[in-house]
């Protein structure tokens, strides 16, 4: 993801590396540290949600917002039902 300047690209390369794959919240939050902007993470936050296996450490993710508003909309993401 590094490699990838720009926050669409990562969503790109997200959306084909989450099918396949299970996160630790620890590396959610790496990933989420490549995006530029809050959106990005956001939009990450929506792949990753259902692949994440230690949930009891989510809150670690709330710390990777920039802004308090996109706090509360990480947490209605990650509390959604998957579709």
């Amino acid at each position: 993801l590094e490699s990838e300047s720009w926050d669409d690209g990562k969503i790109t390369i997200m959306r084909s590396v989450a099918r396949y794959n299970v996160f630790t919240v620890d590396q959610i939050v790496r990933i989420f540290e490549t995006y530029t902007w809050d959106e990005g993470r956001l939009a990450a936050a929506g792949l990753l949600k259902d692949r994440i296996i230690d949930r009891e450490y989510i809150y670690k993710l709330y710390n990777t917002m920039i802004w308090d508003k996109n706090k509360e909309k990480l947490r209605e993401i990650l509390e959604s039902e998957s579709r």
